[in-house]
């Protein structure tokens, strides 16, 4: 049985990060599915449709191949059956009970050869969760700070953000993988004596339990989770602004705000954490599953922050709550 491992600890930036300064090509970010560059929050739109598109083609594609295996193995199953009746058929007329029973047994036989050929592929499928948050989340910085400058380094490929390896064994047993992922990583610069950063880290996580009934019946169950941390710190200059007292029943239990003095200002600091997953339809195929999930929300026509973590308003709404402990202070014109 595995032991879950000890969850990491989520800090808060130290200092906003260094990012490149370079302007991000549109092309290249689409093929390698990361994010790394600068440019005005409103400028960004063209990147994440290239991103977008590619993922979507990507998906489309492996979408068709899906159905065309499984279009191949029902085909092939189909004729098998039909042929194994009509040599039953004719056999049992011509030979008797026995032709019956060869028919049948080649039936068995045909069938685990059939699976064997025509096995359909798992889905090489890309979530869209972190494109679409990005988005949102630049469409709402474009609208707050038009001229502002924001750097970005995110990777976009869901891929790699579970462990979907499967329980070992064929015995009761229970496993727990976590992987965590520091994917989204923002600077937005511009603004009068103020420098916001933020980060997103989920703690992605897959359990999977086997238990056997008194009657030896065996029960595969399995779940996944995402425990997602917004990070937000803004640093703003002494001359220009001060701090405001703080407004705890505001911020919930699920939000941390901190305000520190530094030698030339205040640093403003936050953190968010929410917690979102479900239950997987096939453990014993969990990288099926969670396309099968993220189809399912698609169809419905939802994002599904129950799933996959929260919608990009909160990391906005998080910023806010971080300005709002700061208050600019009044001109030495206005001061008199």
């Amino acid at each position: 049985m595995s032991e879950t491992p000890a969850r990491p600890s989520h800090a808060a930036p130290a200092a906003p990060p260094a990012f490149s300064i370079a302007k991000p090509d549109p092309a290249a970010c689409a093929s390698k599915l990361r994010i790394e560059g600068t440019l005005p929050a409103g400028e960004w739109t063209a990147v994440i449709d290239a991103v977008s598109s590619r993922v979507r083609k990507h998906n489309a594609d492996e979408g068709r191949k899906h159905a065309a295996a499984k279009q191949r193995l029902v085909i092939a199953l189909v004729v098998l059956v039909a042929g194994a009746i009509g040599l039953a058929v004719a056999g049992g007329v011509a030979l008797g009970e026995g032709a019956i029973v060869a028919a049948f047994v080649g039936l068995v036989v045909g069938i685990f050869v059939v699976f064997a050929m025509f096995k359909v592929p798992g889905r090489d499928h890309i979530g869209e969760e972190r494109v679409k948050f990005l988005a949102g989340l630049l469409a709402d910085l474009g609208k707050i700070a038009p001229g502002a400058r924001v750097s970005l380094a995110a990777q976009l490929d869901s891929r790699q953000a579970f462990d979907t390896q499967p329980l070992e064994g064929s015995g009761p047993g229970r496993a727990v993988r976590d992987r965590e992922d520091d994917w989204l990583r923002g600077r937005l610069a511009g603004l009068r004596g103020l420098q916001l950063g933020w980060s997103v880290t989920d703690r992605n996580s897959i359990t999977l339990v086997r238990k056997r009934n008194p009657r030896g019946k065996v029960k595969n169950k399995g779940k996944f989770s995402v425990a997602r941390r917004f990070s937000v710190r803004i640093d703003a200059d002494g001359a220009l602004f001060s701090a405001t007292p703080a407004a705890p029943a505001k911020a919930g239990p699920a939000t941390v705000i901190e305000v520190r003095t530094q030698a030339r200002g205040y640093s403003v600091r936050a953190r968010h954490d929410f917690k979102a997953g479900a239950a997987l339809p096939n453990p014993l195929q969990v990288e099926e599953s969670l396309v099968l999930i993220r189809e399912n929300a698609a169809r419905h026509g939802q994002d599904r922050a129950d799933y996959f973590g929260e919608f990009a308003s909160t990391l906005i709404h998080l910023m806010k709550q971080c300005e709002q402990r700061l208050e600019p202070r009044a001109s030495k014109k206005e001061a008199a």
